[in-house]
């Protein structure tokens, strides 16, 4: 889905947030919120830290389980490797200068 996409589905109400917008930490000038599509489903939706073509840095949606209420758990859970006994928590990721 293109950023372009995405918003248009939030200004629609195809996707309506569910959390509050919140700084991301290792995307400097970028934010993260979770929505819930209408069916159901649950998305993390953000910046990208890549400018486009056109210069503007779009919007992107990854699909997280249903049971986040928090975008960073979210987004460190975008990370998590659950073969790996490292795991990246809300912590973690919180501490992030710079990803990618």
């Amino acid at each position: 889905m293109t950023g372009a996409l995405i918003a248009a589905r939030i200004r629609s109400g195809a996707l309506a947030r569910v959390s509050p917008v919140v700084g991301d930490p290792g995307n400097p000038g970028g934010v993260l919120a979770l929505f819930t599509t209408r069916d159901g489903a649950l998305a993390l939706v953000g910046v990208n830290a890549a400018p486009g073509p056109d210069g503007v840095r779009p919007l992107v949606a990854v699909p997280v389980p249903h049971h986040f209420t928090d975008p960073l758990a979210a987004a460190a859970w975008t990370y998590d490797d659950p073969e790996h006994p490292v795991r990246c928590t809300r912590g973690v990721y919180a501490l992030l200068t710079r990803r990618t």
